[in-house]
């Protein structure tokens, strides 16, 4: 083969390899050069200047910061701390027992410290009409009641728990307003929820009718006070309790639930069954329920 030949070809090969070489550098050299220190390649920091910087728009690094006010925890503020334990508990939040319409429910509020002495006649016309006018609702009637200086008890008959709990909340609305509308004020006026338990048997039941009838005198017993037992309590629904032994009451023609039980415990069972039938007397003064 001939010098010149083979001088061509060597020249051919050395040019390719050194282009192939020279490539390889310079993409090594490049990349090393726009690349970070874990090998990524670095964004291009002048078109993103570019996109921040429009027209009506600051740069992400000088928006002005904003001031957010972040809820702390700890320090005085309301209801906070331990939860009261004893007395000042109160009515427990747990869930209320089935009743039904065959079953009565006693039920009593407590009023809160500033309200007045609700047994006042002029405080407790108001009550008065608010307990006519409310005691009466789908499922759910106020047999009797008894209205104290600090709290009221009642005799509910209601159809299901639900509709004991829906007839007690509109009560307490109607009671609340009509108090605070006479009063002149604002504010609670029961300071808990209500108390409920559920009568089941006829000897229950009528320990319940003579402590809601009678807790009048039972407060007065325990001040050292006595009055004439034939006197009924006027801020009650003694006067509409047609089981008394030593009095005879009879309605009066109206629409007024208070005093026409319907489910039988209240109507006739209290006082036991056969011929012997236990009317309740006026002596008889409830100790405690």
């Amino acid at each position: 083969m001939p010098e010149e030949t083979i001088g061509k070809t060597n020249s051919k090969t050395n040019s390719k390899t050194n282009s192939k070489t020279n490539s390889k550098t310079n993409s090594k050299t490049n990349s090393k050069k726009h690349s970070k220190p874990n090998g990524k390649p670095k964004p291009n920091s002048k078109r993103r200047r570019r996109r921040s910087l429009r027209r009506g728009s600051r740069p992400l690094w000088k928006a002005p910061q904003l001031d957010l006010a972040f809820r702390t925890h700890g320090g005085s503020r309301k209801n906070a701390g331990r939860k009261p334990v004893g007395k000042r508990a109160g009515i427990r939040h747990r869930p209320r027992a089935r009743c039904g319409p065959h079953r009565p429910v006693h039920c009593s509020l407590s009023l809160s410290s500033d309200i007045p002495n609700l047994r006042h006649p002029e405080h407790f016309s108001v009550v008065r009409e608010a307990l006519y006018r409310g005691s009466a609702r789908p499922g759910f009637k106020v047999v009797h009641f008894s209205v104290q200086k600090r709290h009221l008890h009642l005799i509910i008959e209601a159809d299901s728990a639900q509709a004991l709990g829906r007839g007690m909340q509109a009560l307490s609305i109607r009671l609340a307003r009509q108090i605070n509308k006479a009063l002149g004020r604002k504010g609670a006026v029961f300071v808990d929820r209500y108390f409920s338990r559920v009568l089941r048997t006829p000897g229950e039941t009528r320990a319940a009718i003579n402590y809601v009838l009678q807790n009048a005198r039972r407060h007065e017993r325990q001040r050292g006070k006595a009055r004439n037992p034939l006197n009924l309590d006027y801020c009650s629904s003694a006067k509409r309790f047609t089981g008394w032994k030593e009095i005879r009451i009879e309605l009066p023609d109206d629409d007024v639930p208070i005093g026409r039980p319907r489910c039988w415990l209240l109507r006739e069972g209290w006082m036991g069954q056969g011929e012997g039938k236990l009317l309740l007397s006026v002596h008889e003064v409830p100790t405690c329920w």
